[in-house]
């Protein structure tokens, strides 16, 4: 093979010699880059920074940057640092002692990794993974049964809050909260130094019923508790015992990404089978001897599942939720109604049908919104966020709704879950919104914390109401298409569309309405 590409193309090699961390003499091996075109014979010399110095065959050294080296390699240097490090403070005990600068320095590093492991998790395949692990959870996570793989996604838009460091050594754990299916989830990444850098070997969070549960990347799957896939054989199958075990086949089974999805019609039957495993496990709960807090995480499951079951046009989701609703309201066990009472506000929003909805809060320039203001109008209430990928593709359809239908008494009422006004502002001026937006300027009450969002116990946008002339909710699902179809209902015939898209009236007012 030409090397010379390797040295220029792939590596940028400079032939140097300085001074830094040095390693014992290794074997010479075969070196290769991430694509596997290039490769070298060379054996290890040391580290410095994020590059790896190689003694080649010809006694020429070569410095290379470790990211641009083979899962393989990556991994052989980080092993060769550690244990080269870990015979260093055995020499000079001094090594291990940490001044606050650097230890304030190494927190930041630490806080700074765990973040881009959650956002890694969001992408699909995720990418800089390997760069983030230890060298042994690094080797093994090509692998198809790498725990790491298991992991699900955080939400999109502000669900990692990155919180409090703790050192100890070459050790470390840096508690994380990471917002899953609309809820935040305490977390621990375990993390531990390799090659001058901190990296993640393992992660813990608290099980369903409250016990700690640890997920040691370091191991192959087949080794940690594994979560049950669609084809694990009994995984789709409720298990014959207490509430605390239904409940954490429960978790374990809504965290689970499926198998051999290979398309939409894939995936639907998948949460089909899941939904109806679901309602069964829960109905299993809800009959039997639970406590309080078993109750009220049986309900919530059954309530979040009902309610994708609707979404997804599943035949008598929404009539079964509906009777669900008005069943666990009439129970006069003392369980349940103390389990409900934590949902006030998914019942609230799931009871909209047929019922008048208030809105209250303050607009973007912190005047009070006006709902009356609204009166014998047809309103999309639009709970939505500038960092909510599908709010935005959805945003085209509600502007060309509004310009069609506006003038026959359509309107729209944004209300916005972001946290920093300046980006609903500029996305709002950018792309000319003519409706009004609510925005609350409380940092402890905006985000999911919007009163309007709790009232109604938003937990996953976009979410929208349509409101009737009469001020009564007529769906709760009036997006894409069925949100045309319902306004041809109500309003009849659509106008003819212009070459311009509607005009932005002032700050952000719907037309001869209020301002921001």
């Amino acid at each position: 093979m030409n090397r010379q590409p390797f040295l220029i193309g792939f590596l940028a090699a400079l032939l140097i010699a300085c001074s830094g961390y040095r390693g014992k003499a290794a074997e010479k091996r075969t070196w290769s880059d991430r694509s596997g075109k290039y490769s070298i014979e060379a054996s290890f010399v040391r580290i410095e920074g994020n590059q790896v110095t190689l003694l080649k065959g010809d006694g020429k050294e070569v410095t290379l940057p470790i990211e641009k080296l083979s899962t393989r390699d990556r991994a052989y240097v980080r092993k060769q640092a550690m244990t080269g490090r870990s015979e260093d403070k055995k020499s000079d005990p001094r090594q291990t002692e940490t001044s606050p600068k650097t230890e304030a320095s190494d927190k930041k590093e630490i806080q700074g990794v765990a973040r881009k492991f959650f956002e890694a998790l969001r992408k699909q395949p995720a990418s800089g993974m390997e760069d983030m692990l230890t060298a042994q959870a690094s080797a093994r996570y090509p692998s198809e049964n790498s725990p790491v793989k298991e992991l699900p996604a955080p939400d999109r838009g502000p669900s990692i809050r990155v919180g409090k460091v703790t050192i100890d050594g070459d050790t470390a754990t840096v508690e994380v909260k990471v917002r899953l299916r609309g809820q935040f989830r305490d977390t621990v990444l375990h993390v531990r130094r390799e090659a001058e850098k901190w990296l993640i070997h393992a992660i813990s969070a608290p099980a369903a019923d409250g016990t700690e549960q640890t997920i040691d990347f370091e191991s192959a799957a087949d080794d940690t508790p594994s979560r049950p896939t669609e084809d694990a054989g009994n995984s789709l199958e409720v298990p014959n015992g207490g509430a605390e075990e239904i409940l954490q086949f429960i978790e374990k089974l809504v965290m689970t990404r499926p198998a051999n999805v290979q398309s939409e019609a894939d995936l639907r039957e998948y949460l089909r089978k899941r939904h109806e495993v679901i309602l069964k496990a829960t109905d299993t709960i809800l009959g039997g001897d639970a406590t309080e807090d078993q109750m009220a995480k049986a309900i919530q499951f059954k309530l979040e599942s009902l309610s994708l079951a609707a979404q997804l046009g599943m035949p008598d989701a929404a009539k079964q939720q509906e009777d669900f609703i008005k069943a666990i309201q009439k129970d006069s066990r003392p369980a349940i109604q103390a389990a409900i009472k934590p949902l006030e506000g998914v019942l609230r929003r799931l009871t909209l049908i047929g019922n008048e909805m208030e809105i209250e809060g303050l607009l973007l320039n912190g005047e009070p919104f006006d709902w009356a203001s609204y009166e014998g109008k047809v309103v999309l209430v639009d709970f939505w966020a500038t960092w909510c990928g599908p709010c935005l593709q959805e945003m085209p359809n509600v502007k060309k709704a509004y310009q069609q239908y506006h003038d026959k008494g359509f309107e729209v009422v944004g209300i916005s879950l972001d946290q920093e006004i300046e980006l609903v502002e500029k996305y709002v001026q950018t792309e000319e919104i003519p409706w009004a937006i609510l925005f609350s300027p409380d940092k402890e009450a905006n985000g999911w914390n919007h009163p309007m969002a709790v009232h109604y116990g938003i937990h996953g946008i976009p979410s929208t109401m349509l409101v009737g002339k009469d001020g009564k909710v007529i769906s709760l699902s009036a997006r894409g298409p069925q949100l045309e179809k319902q306004l041809q209902m109500l309003l009849g015939d659509q106008l003819p569309l212009d070459d311009e898209s509607p005009k932005k009236q002032g700050r952000n007012e719907p037309r001869t309405r209020q301002g921001r």
